[in-house]
């Protein structure tokens, strides 16, 4: 399942890189310009690009001669433009509704701490044995559980509308539900001592994801991406018999989605996100809202 997840996420990523950017400069002045799918419909004969620099700054003007598929001939007009840098539609920089650039175009690095809710649910089959050999009891387990967790990330501006965040704290994840035998409605955990069940964890997660923003204005940015988590476990209280808690790591997929509210210094970002854990016996899985106060470093 972690190897599927992770070529998605390359693959995800080997789309972003062939986005609105000069894929060749001629000695004329000419430049081959290549398009993603979600520009090229902008792509006329006489539309004007401004070239960006790595930094954020237009450092040069681009017109287009003859359009191709996904594939443009343009020359250069003004200044001096690069192999590699994106293209943003004259006149679309002001407005920000095209280009994820905008964000970055800030001086400095953008940082952000986050607080964050998660409603937790894991569901297995809890089985308890007196002796190790034969299950004495077995049912149907169903938890949930609530957390609050406090996360960091650090983000890099890849292509257009695609960036990528590196992002570490603390996740908690907490179940309790109500462990019984389907049959004698004897208790199953705690050596079946007791039909309250639990699975509590405390993790050190480092994770990585890519977003793509679907909408951006001078003051809003709204996004969507994947991610992958990987989870260092720091504490846990299982009291359920079957459950293999032993493992000192964990991981989870991550699917997001999210807003940045900027001002002129600063940036609160909101997200919503869906964390899956898999596994063979046991489903689990995690909603989260996730707030916090970002600015550039």
């Amino acid at each position: 399942m972690s190897q599927f997840y992770f070529s998605l996420l390359l693959v995800v990523f080997s789309f972003a890189v062939s986005a609105q950017t000069i894929s060749k400069i001629g000695n004329s002045g000419q430049v081959l310009i290549q398009f993603d799918s979600f520009n090229e419909h902008q792509a006329q004969p006489g539309s004007e690009y401004f070239a960006m620099s790595a930094e954020g700054k237009k450092v040069a003007i681009i017109q287009l001669k003859k359009v191709k598929a996904n594939q443009a001939i343009g020359i250069i007009t003004k200044g001096k433009a690069l192999v590699g840098q994106q293209l943003v539609l004259r006149g679309a920089e002001t407005e920000g509704a095209n280009s994820a650039t905008a964000f970055h175009r800030k001086p400095g690095f953008p940082v952000a701490v986050l607080v964050g809710y998660g409603a937790s649910s894991m569901s297995l089959t809890g089985q308890y044995s007196s002796t190790g050999a034969t299950v004495d009891r077995s049912g149907t387990l169903n938890m949930t559980g609530t957390s609050f967790n406090l996360k960091a990330f650090g983000e890099i501006n890849l292509v257009d509308r695609f960036f990528a965040r590196g992002t570490g704290g603390l996740e908690i994840f907490n179940t309790k539900g109500t462990g019984k035998d389907s049959s004698s409605g004897l208790a199953i955990c705690d050596s079946g001592a007791s039909s309250d069940c639990k699975a509590n964890f405390n993790y050190l997660a480092m994770e990585g994801s890519i977003h793509w923003a679907f909408m951006q204005s001078k003051s809003l940015r709204g996004h969507i991406g994947g991610g992958y988590s990987y989870l260092v476990t720091l504490s846990k209280d299982v009291n359920i018999p079957n459950l293999k808690a032993s493992a000192a790591t964990n991981q989870m997929m991550l699917a997001k989605l999210g807003f940045d509210f900027m001002t002129k210094q600063s940036f609160f970002p909101v997200i919503i996100e869906y964390g899956y854990i898999p596994g063979d016996n046991v489903k689990a899985s995690a909603l989260y809202l996730r707030g916090g106060y970002g600015f550039y470093f």
